[in-house]
């Protein structure tokens, strides 16, 4: 079983005996990968070749969602902190396909994979069909602009690799003019709209600060004087990060504040311009950088292929993380509403709680291959925490039993907000190696930010 894994690919997949199970997971995020790994550990290396595990993604290679707002401040090195799939995939036992999913045939049970192209457009991958047996789809969520005018066009959302290193791109490119006009005596500052005052929008505000620092360090000019930053932070909700307590949102409000980010709490964003954002009050804020941070929402694929979605889109799953449409689907993560009776709520598409759902949807495929009832995930909120760059971070934390919690700032909650990476990291790599990685990548930190960038 050891060495027929060490080489995913689609066709050791496809040609399987009849009594062998193809479990496949469907999204790369911070769930779907840890499913993967803790699925090729704990049942595929296990089952003498009885079950076989496909991680399939779009992407080639895995970053933690909530390093993003750190890539567009140009504070980390995002290439310390990749997973390549088809590494992990070799070394705990489950096979990797590149590729996005286009189509699910729920009655052939195979998902349909679009071609793949190279840098020239030239043809990668063809598409490709992969059979299942039981599916797991965790493919997260995407960027919500509510239709407002303009958003989709001239905002920058931070959902991807990508876009976070599209905007710091934008960023320097500006520093480089405003500094070039500072030497004529015509400094002129950059301004960045933040639309969106939850986790995201506040992270990425207080980040750009240190963000900053390091651009001035790395000056190309460092006699003249350096252009200054203007960050604003827009939400059409009276108060920033609402989900959070009003005394944790305060203490996050006057940290923002020391740190010269202009809040403006109950403003309804009307159109994004080019080098604007309308408000529906009339107030107008000039923008050089717009970033979207208000909202996600969840492909529109799950709703086409038959399944039960909510208003969101997502797929209405039970207790036991199955589709409420097809006994062979499941879901955990952003993409999947699942219940909690407990509360008469649901599940918050939150990191923690696809950490939980992949450690327990472990145990509901065992229970699912042996025909068995299949057990109920239970969510257990363990707080919050909102990292403000250098200024730490602020949160609550659950002590003693999920009906407590304890408010936490400054550098006791930056400590525990950086253990929640590190907690992701011994899933997909073991003790020793998160070990290591984390020496290595502080290290490397240190050295990035010392880099002259341009």
């Amino acid at each position: 079983m050891q060495a027929d894994n060490a080489r995913p690919g689609v066709n050791m997949f496809m040609r399987v005996k009849a009594d062998v199970h193809r479990i496949v997971v469907v999204g790369g995020g911070a769930g779907g990968i840890e499913l993967a790994t803790r699925l090729g550990k704990e049942l595929a290396y296990q089952s003498s070749g009885r079950v076989r595990v496909l991680l399939i993604d779009r992407e080639t290679s895995h970053v933690w969602k909530p390093l993003l707002h750190e890539v567009a401040a140009g504070t980390l090195d995002i290439n310390t902190h990749r997973t390549q799939y088809i590494g992990q995939a070799g070394r705990h036992y489950f096979s990797f396909q590149h590729g996005e999913m286009i189509g699910i045939d729920r009655e052939k049970k195979t998902v349909k994979l679009a071609e793949v192209r190279g840098k020239e457009n030239t043809e990668f991958l063809p598409e490709r069909i992969i059979p299942y047996d039981a599916l797991v789809l965790a493919i997260g969520s995407e960027t919500n602009f509510f239709g407002v005018k303009g958003a989709f066009e001239h905002a920058i959302a931070i959902d991807t690799v990508e876009e976070a290193e599209h905007f710091y791109t934008r960023l320097s490119n500006l520093y480089l003019i405003s500094e070039q006009r500072g030497r004529s005596g015509r400094t002129t500052p950059i301004r960045i709209v933040i639309i969106g005052g939850g986790a995201t929008g506040v992270e990425l505000a207080a980040e750009l600060r240190k963000g900053a620092k390091i651009l001035a360090a790395n000056s190309t000019s460092p006699d003249f004087s350096q252009p200054p930053i203007h960050i604003a932070i827009v939400d059409s909700k009276p108060r920033i990060l609402s989900s959070l307590s009003e005394n944790l949102a305060a203490a996050a409000l006057k940290q923002l504040q020391e740190l010269h980010v202009e809040v403006l709490p109950g403003e309804e964003v009307r159109e994004v311009q080019e080098k604007a954002v309308l408000m529906a009050s009339g107030k107008s804020l000039p923008s050089d950088i717009t970033v979207w941070a208000a909202g996600i929402q969840v492909p529109k694929l799950l709703d086409a292929i038959g399944l039960k979605t909510n208003k969101m889109g997502q797929m209405l799953v039970n207790q036991s993380l199955q589709s409420e449409s097809d006994y062979h689907i499941f879901g955990l993560g952003d993409c999947a509403s699942c219940p909690r009776p407990e509360t008469g709520s649901f599940v918050p598409p939150l990191a923690q709680a696809a950490h939980q759902q992949a450690s327990a949807m472990v145990d509901i495929l065992r229970a699912h291959l042996a025909g068995s009832k299949l057990p109920l995930f239970c969510y257990r909120d363990h707080g919050s925490l909102i990292s403000l760059g250098t200024h730490g971070a602020v949160g609550n934390v659950k002590a003693f039993s999920s009906k407590h919690s304890v408010t936490v700032k400054g550098w006791m909650a930056k400590v525990m907000y950086l253990l929640l990476y590190r907690m992701h990291l011994l899933v997909l790599h073991g003790f020793i190696f998160t070990l290591f990685a984390s020496m290595a990548q502080w290290m490397n930190k240190g050295k990035f930010e010392k880099l002259k960038f341009h």
